[in-house]
């Protein structure tokens, strides 16, 4: 097995369902096999893979021949997403983001002064915050009036990736073989649709929360990869899962 948990975790559901049959997995998998494909069939066999690659599902669920992509989290992740900050910035600009807005992004990424990571001094998040307070309610204003954004921003970070031949997520498991939640995109939308983003204090989509990987504030950079990567995350991602699966429907 490997040393990475998640992927270890990833491993062992692909192993509990791979050609079993409905009743020969445990009742936290029989669940969630009926809350992907609906009502059993007892003759039929699961097929379960791991997705190799950089992608955003994890498995690949096949039965009565239909195939599901799940994306699968456990333990305190809450990391759905990174990528280049130019990447990013680029992504923001076809949505037509304002230069204003573009720029505070890179002035809190950075936290150096600068919009280019030139700058000699970086700050720790909170000085960051501080220093761009204004200019962070005035992004996320802009960031969270757009639904259209706010969506395909899901579909980058969760589902689809910026690898458009990639195969798209259809289901976010979170949990084990032995327990978890399944949550469908549709449940996921629903739940976005329906709240206001704009109150959150740090910068964010939606409910995607950003970050860069790596500040290297008050200290040498190792880096610069790392450094210029941003980090697209959900805070509580298990507990709005849980509440998100009980509350909306598939």
């Amino acid at each position: 097995m490997p040393s990475n948990k998640g992927i270890t975790n990833e491993f062992l559901i692909a192993e509990a369902l791979n050609n079993k049959s409905f009743l020969e997995i445990n009742r936290n998998l029989q669940t969630m096999m009926r809350d992907i494909f609906g009502y059993e069939d007892e003759k039929e066999i699961i097929k379960c893979e791991r997705v190799e690659g950089v992608y955003k599902p994890d498995l690949c669920i096949t039965y009565k021949g239909v195939k599901k992509y799940v994306s699968v989290k456990e333990g305190r992740a809450n990391m759905v997403h990174g990528e280049n900050i130019k990447t990013f910035i680029l992504y923001l600009r076809s949505f037509g983001i304002s230069k204003e807005t573009q720029k505070t992004i890179l002035y809190y990424h950075f936290g150096d002064g600068t919009m280019t990571g030139d700058g000699k001094k970086r700050m720790d998040s909170y000085e960051a915050r501080d220093w761009l307070h204004k200019e962070i309610r005035l992004a996320n204003d802009e960031l969270n009036k757009n639904k259209d954004l706010i969506h395909s921003f899901l579909e980058r970070t969760m589902y689809q990736g910026i690898d458009e031949t990639a195969p798209n997520v259809d289901y976010i498991y979170f949990g084990t073989p032995e327990y978890g939640v399944i949550v469908s995109k549709k449940q996921i939308q629903t739940y976005v649709d329906r709240r206001n983003w704009r109150y959150f204090d740090n910068l964010h989509i939606g409910p995607i929360f950003l970050k860069p990987h790596a500040r290297y504030a008050h200290t040498n950079i190792n880096s610069v990869e790392r450094r210029e990567k941003v980090h697209c995350y959900w805070p509580n991602l298990a507990m709005d899962l849980d509440m998100i699966s009980k509350r909306y429907s598939f």
